[in-house]
């Protein structure tokens, strides 16, 4: 049998990724594999717009770029989860968390003396009872805390810290031109890119449709030359148009000399 291809990952919740972002966290996504980006390439998250607004693709991913970066826009179906990372804290808890084979177990520290002159209150006594439940201060931290430290918990209802600032990225650059195909038939054609993404392909315009561009922009130095080479177009139609009319006469004076059947 031949091989399966295999599934096409199932693209990030867009929800989830917007949510993290208005958290003001650091959002990493993959971009599925394409002619322009490679297998493992992964991007950082700077907006998600709107739909309605920004087309289908709405999610705009910070990537490399030509050995730069750039700011890309994606459809949600173009983008994957990126593989999770574990922080170094994380990798040397879990390798502390497991004892090697033979160690010794660590022994329980000893309770902490009494200062000397503090009377040792009787078993049994509400004094004796508040000093057990009483949390043990860890080695090497002051008993003495700021009063910052010690109301950093908020209580049930009282008032949220304010959120840190979402990160937002900005634009890819949009590039429009417009040229001339070069070729004899003296047409105009333009494109759109946004970033190092195309977004609109060649397409041919008329040359009338780029005088009336050109004349709204108002600079006279590009006025003039787009009229020269109008002109010049004009001129090399015209020809074209001549030679084919008498091409055509000498066609129908040929067609004339037959005999009627």
């Amino acid at each position: 049998m031949p091989p399966r291809k295999p599934p096409r990952p199932t693209p990030p919740d867009v929800e989830v990724l917007r949510t993290a972002l208005d958290l003001g966290k650091i959002v990493k996504v993959g971009i599925a594999p394409s002619d322009q980006f490679p297998d493992g390439v992964t991007g950082r998250v700077r907006r998600i717009g709107d739909p309605a607004v920004d087309g289908e693709e709405f999610v705009f991913v910070e990537v490399p770029v030509g050995g730069a970066k750039d700011v890309l826009p994606f459809a949600p179906g173009d983008l994957i989860g990126a593989p999770p990372r574990r922080s170094a804290g994380a990798v040397a808890t879990a390798a502390a968390a497991v004892p090697s084979a033979g160690a010794p177990k660590p022994r329980s520290p000893l309770p902490p003396s009494r200062p000397a002159g503090r009377p040792v209150p009787p078993a049994g006594s509400a004094s004796a009872l508040a000093s057990a439940a009483a949390p043990t201060p860890a080695p090497g931290v002051p008993t003495s805390a700021p009063a910052e430290a010690r109301t950093s918990t908020a209580a049930p209802g009282g008032p949220k810290p304010a959120k840190a600032p979402a990160v937002r990225g900005r634009r890819a650059p949009v590039t429009i031109t417009i040229s001339t195909t070069g070729d004899e038939s003296a047409a105009w054609r333009i494109d759109a890119r946004i970033g190092a993404k195309v977004a609109v392909r060649p397409t041919v315009v008329a040359p009338s449709r780029v005088w009336e561009i050109v004349q709204s922009l108002g600079e006279p130095k590009l006025t003039e030359l787009v009229q020269t080479l109008l002109d010049d177009h004009r001129r090399s139609t015209q020809a074209r148009a001549d030679a084919l009319a008498a091409e055509l006469s000498a066609l129908q004076a040929e067609l004339s000399s037959f005999p009627d059947r």
